[in-house]
């Protein structure tokens, strides 16, 4: 989770996040209207800072370079050194990617990208332009032993404890090193929402990808991809730009994307509510109008109703916290309702809640899975 001194919300009211949205919402594809937001003025310090804890400012600057903006040189200089810094964690990034996939190969265990320096290649064109803090590698479940043995051999492990307990109640176990970063073996795609998405099921439809470097590696059919991005934005509460962006980018890179199978594979998987309120920010944040909120029946659209008030209600809770208990107990009541919203099923909305309760009064945290 990004910590940041509020939550990304349309009505939070930092300026400079609304510029940026504004911007995002123009890119790629607009640079007219793109053009004419710098050309009202833009605090590129304040830019610089908001985009970066969304995680773009590197493609924003960019885009204002090609429009020939001329930084103030304060903040030219601090972009640049910031550029620097994160091209070489990319590219540590990616040479350990190389030498996790060569050792997964070693000991024959399929293996499929998420996330990470290859999904900012394919969708930016560059991965340095996302950020990227680890690296998600997917495999199947019961190859999970195996490829930890191999990761094993890089110098990344996990402690017996850190694995029973992922294998509990995660999807991925996180092995590291003497030095960063984690690398997240996903021994599921998902689990969140009452629900678990099988790696199995996942990998079975992946597809390969040529990298710059010329490897062969596989990647998540294009709909199997939105909707895990969908999800994991749903469960980080959209708290980054970035990862909003990636679904307008994702889908600007396949004009041939099939929603039909989207929702029906939304539909089988009982993810329909966090699949949608995803779909539901994006059109909110950055214009990007999708067919699947045309696809809902009255329910549905109930539904996400429900969905869309309960979330303004905490975002706004947690950019206004009061320091009474009322107002405490008001935004974890409503948190936690509106989480349990987001699940499709009304027993896990239930459980979800009753769980967390529970926990909380026994005073630990629960499973991740279960969060």
């Amino acid at each position: 989770m990004i910590i940041q001194p509020y939550m990304p919300h349309r009505d939070n009211g930092v300026t400079a996040e609304r510029q940026l949205e504004a911007m995002l919402t123009a890119l790629p594809g607009d640079f007219g209207a793109f053009s004419e937001i710098l050309d009202a003025g833009v605090d590129w310090k304040a830019m610089l800072d908001t985009a970066a804890l969304h995680g773009v400012e590197d493609y924003i600057f960019k885009q204002a370079s090609t429009a020939g903006v001329v930084l103030p040189g304060e903040v030219k200089q601090e972009a640049a050194t910031r550029r620097a810094c994160k091209v070489a964690w990319m590219m540590h990034l990616q040479t350990l990617l190389a030498r996790s996939l060569d050792a997964l190969d070693d000991h024959g265990v399929p293996s499929v990208l998420i996330k990470g320096p290859m999904l900012g290649e394919r969708i930016y064109g560059d991965a340095t332009f996302r950020s990227s803090t680890d690296l998600d590698i997917l495999v199947k479940y019961d190859d999970l032993r195996r490829a930890l043995t191999a990761l094993r051999d890089i110098g990344y492990s996990a402690t017996e404890h850190t694995i029973t307990e992922a294998l509990r109640g995660d999807h991925n176990v996180g092995v590291t090193s003497a030095t960063p970063p984690v690398i997240e073996v996903h021994f599921h795609l998902f689990r969140r929402f009452g629900i678990t998405l099988s790696s199995d099921e996942f990998m079975a439809r992946s597809r390969t990808y040529e990298t710059k470097q010329g490897r062969t590696v596989r990647i998540l059919s294009p709909e199997d991809e939105f909707l895990f991005l969908c999800v994991h934005l749903a469960a980080h509460h959209f708290v980054r730009l970035a990862w909003l962006f990636d679904l307008k980018l994702l889908l600007a890179r396949h004009p041939e994307f099939d929603w039909k199978l989207l929702m029906t594979r939304a539909r089988s998987l009982k993810l329909v509510s966090s699949v949608v309120f995803a779909c539901e920010i994006l059109r909110q944040r950055l214009q990007v109008q999708t067919p699947i909120l045309d696809m809902l029946n009255a329910r549905q659209r109930a539904r996400l109703s429900v969905n869309r008030y309960l979330f303004d209600r905490n975002m706004r809770l947690h950019n206004a916290p009061g320091t009474n208990f009322r107002k405490k107990v008001s935004f974890l009541v409503t948190s936690n309702v509106y989480t349990a919203s987001l699940h499709d099923r009304f027993t896990s909305a239930v459980w979800f809640l009753g769980n967390n309760l529970w926990h909380r009064l026994n005073g630990r945290a629960p499973d991740p899975g279960d969060a």
